[in-house]
């Protein structure tokens, strides 16, 4: 197998040495087999795709408030009575107010019960302590929150609404790289607008609790390991398919697996010019390829054993670089 390790390349401009690669390096070293990144190899899609939902909603209130207002205090519907009565249901028109970006995180605050601070999650350098929703309501197993009890879905002003809006979906498309994930901008009634946020908003917030708990979690990870411990942060295996560029020597194709670890190793602290300490850490960023027998073999557990095996001894002793 082939290893690719971590370099330090020279920044622009000052010459200085920076420790990650530039833009320029990076478009020199390019492979010329590596394509252009698609949006959706950027985005969180669950995310956006409630985001996108929200934001749709957003501009249709923003256009109709007066009459929407019109409509909602004319409105017999159970739930408009109860809301008039003092219900801690969030209205539409509260949760469809426009704002830049955070539609998301203010859906999340408005449907579940309120933060809570976690003192075990908390970093000596955090500036306060360290917040979020308790794990029941992200879960959507509380009995007195999620979006199915703090939001009217049976209120027919916007749930039975036929006027038609734009609104921007993910959809698969083909290509000739197979299927891809393509935004796709299209017109759709607000009914059908509210019956996909609400499925988003279900499968979106305890994905965004999880990313939340998981991106903690590293972060405590990162600035608590010793010095002889190896943090690996990503690891996984891509299936590759190899494909000869001539067929006339009877070449055929073969498969092959590629591991792909980051590693962080020796974590110490340094003074910065302003005199304030801060903890820094390598990261090594292993691509580890291998043969597999056919399409729908990786050999998941012997060869990633192997290389993270191979990993730790080319980290702690030094012989095996040469061996």
């Amino acid at each position: 197998f082939f290893i690719a390790k971590k370099g330090i390349y020279y920044g622009e401009g000052d010459g200085k040495k920076m420790p990650t690669i530039n833009y320029n390096m990076f478009q020199e070293e390019l492979c010329a087999c590596v394509g252009a990144p698609s949006a959706a190899s950027c985005v969180d899609i669950t995310r956006d795709s409630t985001q996108l939902a929200l934001e749709a909603m957003e501009a249709y209130v923003h256009e109709n408030k007066v009459t929407l207002q019109e409509r909602l205090a004319s409105c017999i519907c159970a739930e408009c009575l109860l809301i008039r009565l003092g219900s801690p249901k969030t209205t539409w028109l509260d949760l469809f107010t426009r704002r830049d970006g955070n539609s998301v995180n203010y859906a999340m605050k408005k449907c579940l019960c309120p933060r809570e601070s976690f003192e075990e999650l908390t970093l000596d350098d955090d500036e306060s302590d360290f917040k979020m929703y308790p794990w029941k309501c992200a879960h959507l197993q509380c009995q007195n929150c999620g979006p199915q009890r703090k939001l009217p879905w049976n209120c027919p002003v916007f749930t039975d609404c036929v006027d038609e809006i734009e609104c921007h979906t993910w959809k698969k498309e083909a290509s000739g790289a197979g299927d891809q994930m393509t935004l796709v901008k299209d017109s759709y009634s607000v009914k059908e607008v509210m019956t996909m946020l609400k499925a988003k908003l279900l499968e979106c917030i305890p994905h965004e609790s999880d990313k939340t708990w998981l991106n903690r979690t590293r972060k405590i990870d990162i600035n608590t390991f010793d010095l002889f411990t190896l943090l690996v942060c990503t690891d996984f295996a891509a299936l590759l398919d190899l494909e000869p560029n001539r067929t006339k020597c009877a070449h055929v194709n073969r498969h092959a697996v590629l591991q792909i670890f980051y590693i962080f190793t020796n974590p110490r602290y340094i003074v910065l010019p302003t005199g304030e300490t801060k903890r820094i850490v390598d990261c090594d960023v292993w691509h580890i390829f291998g043969d597999t027998a056919d399409k729908n073999t990786k050999h998941d557990h012997v060869f990633h054993n192997a290389s993270l095996r191979y990993i730790i001894q080319f980290t702690y002793f030094p012989v095996y670089q040469t061996s």
